[in-house]
């Protein structure tokens, strides 16, 4: 679900006092993508679709490093320049120069999306939902991982996970906040104490090596920004 919320708007040359924001309440790992395919009405498995998603990244890395597009059915995706110069005979000039005295440039090569123009017009009609103002600030889990993994892994005990989201912030020595589970067989809650890192947008904690494998829901609680949504992991048993 699109989230649309309001922000006031600091610039000082600003026309009007608030602007609209919005966020997704969930975003789907392209792990989460291959499952919904490969559970979709098709003849392809998994490994049809782990491998199709393979070979596409590949061939894709390929064309845009040659400097080409890739027109898909979503949009196009294409290498992009941009940057100033003061003279009409400056050399463009995207990688910095080693030396510490070199003139600082702002030329750049990203990656550049155009969306397909169907797109354009169903965006105009999806459905959304209106926090307002006061919800701006919520704590919000967007993806748990394994900490230094891209995609779904196993999560056994002594595992650190990373927590990505927004507005998690929190203060690891104070016992009423942090990451905490709570256990789908008997509903207790367990609190996560050793934590590497703590910042408004990733938390990575380190799982109890004496936690049962069982289904956990997850959640983070802070300070300031209150509790967050809640979402479900498994943990297995170390092999």
């Amino acid at each position: 679900m699109l989230e649309v919320y309001m922000t006031r708007n600091n610039f000082p040359n600003s026309k009007k006092k608030f602007s609209f924001r919005s966020r997704s309440s969930k975003v789907y790992t392209q792990e989460e993508l291959v499952d919904l395919i490969a559970n979709a009405n098709t003849t392809l498995t998994k490994p049809d679709v782990i491998a199709v998603f393979s070979e596409m990244e590949r061939q894709f890395n390929r064309i845009l490093e040659n400097g080409d597009g890739v027109k898909l059915f979503m949009g196009s995706f294409r290498p992009g320049a941009s940057g100033t110069a003061e003279k009409e005979d400056d050399h463009f000039s995207p990688k910095p120069k080693a030396s510490k005295n070199a003139i600082k440039r702002d030329h750049k090569i990203s990656l550049l999306f155009e969306v397909n123009d169907l797109y354009r017009k169903k965006f105009l009609s999806i459905p959304f939902k209106f926090l307002g103002s006061n919800r701006l600030c919520t704590a919000r889990i967007h993806v748990v991982q394994r900490a230094g993994m891209t995609e779904q892994t196993t999560i056994a005990p002594s595992d650190s996970i990373e927590i990505k989201g927004s507005y998690l912030k929190l203060d690891p020595n104070d016992t009423k906040q942090g990451v905490f589970l709570t256990s789908a067989n008997d509903s207790k809650e367990y609190r996560l104490n050793e934590y590497s890192r703590c910042t408004r947008i990733t938390v990575t904690a380190r799982i109890p090596p004496d936690l049962p494998a069982d289904e956990y829901s997850i959640f983070a609680r802070t300070k300031k920004h209150g509790t967050s949504n809640i979402m479900n992991i498994t943990i297995k048993d170390s092999e």
